[in-house]
């Protein structure tokens, strides 16, 4: 499956998105009804600062003479970080100390003074500029004071230049905008997060469940209590559950008593078969002997039914203790190690799990079994042990040619067979990897299996560590 974006962030990503739009909107409706540009919202503020600016040093050149202006604008560019000027209509210094201004700056100046007259318009005189080779970035408006040897007015314009169009107070500062960010970010989790959390929450444990129901275990209950659709759901879930496990455990009590009726006329064939081969001549003999193994088969087949059903009914019975794993590996040995097989255990002796003895020892045995049938000539068959954390690891492995990928997971189902012919001859009926699997279930544990490199089978059963 595609990995993609989880609910989480696909839900604030919305959010965001609306937000942007709705801002968007916004300022269209503003530019179109109120003929508002959102210019404004960054040259507005840059403007507002330069004439405050100016008005409070047109009050101090009142009362500072000429030779003092320069000291008076160097304390305003330290206050600030940015440059000042004091010129007039040509772009001349008001000061004692040369304005090196760009030919283009001190033209739009002289363009702004009506007529090329002392005195500038009052709002068109303000002008915002930027200057190449190195990148300059101006703003200018229009000043003027009284001084106290005059009569009059002195007219003049306020330049202010700075190598940085961020970070300084005279044409953008980011520090408002940010402070607006993050109270949005902070309404934005405020409101959103508990429903996120909330939403996702609810699917991360419907999700959980629905992998273990997936799984078999049908005694899993969902304790979600809302009253949206999403508790409908998940009280949808519990009656699937529910209605499963009744559907799986009356398959399985079906399998069981047909197993077991069919026990007593199995036996009696069986005794009827041995009288017979007691009495028939040298021609029959060999008629009955077929007859024979094949109701013999039928008698195996029928007890691993049986066996099946119980470990898939008893699961909630099923008494967990503790188990040492080594000796149940020593038991299975003895009771499947045929003569000139080769099976070498490495288990230690104190390695313990929670778990039904009695599922345990038929689990491991149908493993061996197994690898004995299916890959006892390709080379030796190890048992082992060892724990990981909170979880134990048993796997048997051997060197035989392995399964094909896609059937790694189906070799677990019942009646599951490689081989379409089903011949008695390739295998049994397809119920021991079954009944292991419904053991380990049983225990509270998982199987799964895996392929060797560069051959062989590998199946690898977690238990809890007792």
């Amino acid at each position: 499956m595609r990995a993609g974006l989880s609910l989480t962030w696909k839900i604030a990503l919305l959010a965001i998105l609306t937000l942007v739009m709705l801002t968007v909107v916004l300022l269209i409706f503003a530019g179109v009804q109120f003929r508002i540009s959102p210019e404004n919202f960054i040259v507005a503020p840059t403007l507002n600062r330069v004439l405050s600016v100016s008005g409070e040093l047109a009050q101090d050149l009142g009362e500072t003479p000429v030779e003092s202006r320069a000291e008076l604008l160097e304390q305003l560019s330290k206050q600030y970080d940015v440059d000042f000027y004091l010129v007039d209509g040509n772009g001349n210094s008001l000061t004692r100390t040369p304005a090196a201004l760009p030919k283009e700056i001190v033209d739009e100046i002289g363009q702004r003074f009506r007529n090329g007259g002392p005195r500038p318009a009052p709002r068109r005189a303000i002008f915002r500029a930027t200057t190449g080779s190195p990148t300059r970035y101006w703003v200018s408006v229009p000043i003027r004071w009284r001084t106290a040897d005059t009569s009059g007015l002195t007219s003049g314009y306020l330049v202010v230049m700075s190598d940085s169009f961020i970070g300084n107070q005279f044409f953008f500062d980011p520090k408002p905008w940010l402070a607006l960010t993050l109270a949005l970010t902070i309404v934005f989790v405020g409101v959103w997060l508990p429903l996120i959390r909330s939403l996702t929450g609810a699917i991360t444990e419907m999700t959980h469940a629905t992998s273990r129901i997936a799984e078999g275990q049908f005694d899993t209950r969902l304790e979600i209590r809302r009253g949206d659709e999403v508790g409908q759901l998940a009280s949808s879930i519990n009656r699937m559950t529910t209605t499963l496990a009744g559907f799986v455990k009356g398959q399985k009590r079906f399998l069981a008593d047909i197993a077991h009726e069919l026990c007593a006329p199995i036996a009696r064939m069986q005794m009827a078969l041995g009288i017979l081969e007691q009495r028939a001549d040298d021609k029959s003999i060999e008629y009955v002997a077929d007859v024979k193994d094949d109701v013999q088969h039928m008698s195996e087949l029928i007890d691993e039914l049986l066996s099946f059903s119980k470990a898939g009914m008893q699961i909630a019975e099923t008494d967990i203790v503790r188990v040492e794993v080594a000796d149940i590996v020593q038991r299975v040995l003895e009771r499947e190690s045929p003569p000139g097989a080769q099976i070498q255990a490495s288990v230690m002796k104190g390695i313990a799990v929670l778990a039904n003895p009695d599922y345990l020892f038929r689990a491991i045995s149908n493993l061996v079994r197994n690898a004995i049938r299916y890959a006892g000539s390709a080379g030796p068959i190890s048992v082992s042990a060892h724990s990981e954390g909170q979880e134990t690891v048993i796997t048997v492995a051997d060197s035989g040619p392995g399964l094909p990928e896609n059937s790694l997971e189906e070799v677990f189902a019942p009646f599951f067979r490689l081989e379409p012919s089903r011949g008695r001859d390739t295998g049994g009926a397809g119920l021991g990897l079954a009944i292991v699997k419904a053991c380990v279930e049983a225990c509270k544990g998982s199987v799964r299996a895996h392929n060797r490199q560069p051959s062989g089978l590998e199946v690898e059963i977690r238990l809890r560590t007792a």
